[in-house]
């Protein structure tokens, strides 16, 4: 199995409500942005790595040297399949189901394939389906990142705020 991102993810939080979050001003300048930008872009991945989830919306390519006739596409949740081939040649939509409420989604090919099985597909959320653990996890890794830029944290307490992000992202977490 080979699955191959194609084209740039689409981030499914927006910048102004974690500055909200961070009780930054929107007129932040510009290595500011960049800089809370790539913190959530990071808390992004890292929760997507976490929960074995697709969380930005992001197009994929599969390709499987062979395949039954039920194919599970990973990383879910899956938004769309926009096209299916076998040995390269496209096949008809109407060759195939697609039955985006399994978890994780899932294809049914009509008939059983013979050769080499690509399919182009959509997966991720987007602002409004974004789970609430996940969006509240980013939100603490970000504003624990934020204010603590450094690696180690020297104080009188001693506290490890992204296990919060974890205890969030362990209900959302796909089984392997």
């Amino acid at each position: 199995m080979r699955l191959i991102p194609i084209g740039a993810p689409v981030r499914p939080m927006s910048v102004p409500l974690v500055m909200d979050h961070l009780r930054v001003e929107h007129d932040a300048e510009g290595l500011e942005m960049q800089l809370i930008e790539s913190y959530v872009d990071a808390a992004l991945e890292w929760a997507a790595d976490f929960t074995r989830r697709s969380v930005f919306s992001q197009q994929y390519s599969l390709t499987l040297p062979s395949a039954g006739q039920v194919i599970e596409l990973p990383r879910p949740p899956l938004l769309e399949v926009s096209r299916v081939s076998v040995d390269g040649r496209d096949l008809d939509p109407d060759a195939y189901e697609v039955r985006a409420e399994c978890w994780p989604g899932v294809l049914e090919l009509k008939e059983p394939p013979s050769g080499e099985v690509a399919i182009r597909f959509t997966a991720g959320y987007d602002e409004d389906s974004l789970p609430r653990q996940i969006r509240q996890a980013v939100l603490l890794l970000v504003g624990h990142w934020y204010e603590h830029r450094q690696e180690v944290s020297l104080g009188l307490n001693a506290m490890e705020v992204p296990m919060g992000a974890k205890a969030l992202l362990w209900m959302t977490r796909m089984a392997l």
